[in-house]
């Protein structure tokens, strides 16, 4: 699990029964715009061949929201820096498909990282995509108990992944609360960005 935040598809695969390698992100000092980190991480996956690669790179920057900020040219020049990032990603998938395994991507459907000629890159590496809402799998506000709506893309190698995630869109018989501003926990956009069980359920199950 890469850039794994709180690492919770790791330990639901875990409580599943499957070996996982120990998650990689900022919460354990791993920062992937090091190329000496990027090296490590290419050998230790090299030596460990997990079947399944996950990535959720960090959204924010790639929101549409962005296109509103005042500083255009700083937003330009912080993606900028993930593209060399997105090519890294780009040769690890490669590499990783010659030996059998498979890869997730995650991000929110509307992330602009998607348009970037790296990421077209990737997913013409034989990349199915699918549009799930993170409501169908209990995705609450910490603070009202509303559902969030969230709607993801998630990119993958992995026929049964893919299968297993179709027809995951929102239900429409319920309310939601918007992802805006921040509840008495915090923000509720980085709230959110925990994932839940039941969606890591559902790759798990595709696996």
């Amino acid at each position: 699990e890469i850039f794994a935040g709180c690492a919770v598809l790791t330990s639901v695969f875990q409580a599943g029964g499957y070996d996982c390698c120990i998650p990689v992100g900022i919460l354990s000092g791993w920062d992937v715009f090091k190329a000496e980190d990027r090296r490590m991480l290419e050998e230790r996956i090299r030596h460990e061949q997990p079947y399944l690669l996950s990535f959720a790179w960090p959204c924010g920057l790639w929101s549409p929201w962005q296109r509103i900020h005042k500083d255009q040219d700083g937003v330009y020049e912080k993606r900028r820096l993930w593209l060399p990032v997105f090519k890294w990603m780009r040769r690890v998938i490669e590499e990783h498909q010659q030996r059998g395994g498979n890869t997730a991507l995650e991000n929110p459907w509307a992330s602009e990282a998607w348009n970037t000629l790296e990421m077209q890159q990737i997913l013409a590496l034989g990349f199915d995509t699918v549009r799930i809402d993170m409501c169908r799998f209990g995705l609450r506000d910490r603070e009202n108990g509303l559902l969030h709506r969230k709607a993801t893309c998630i990119a993958t190698d992995s026929e049964g992944i893919h299968q297993r995630l179709q027809n995951c869109l929102c239900t429409g018989d319920h309310v939601h609360q918007p992802l805006e501003g921040s509840n008495c926990y915090g923000s509720r956009c980085r709230q959110a960005g925990r994932y839940p069980v039941g969606y890591c359920q559902k790759l798990l199950r595709g696996v």
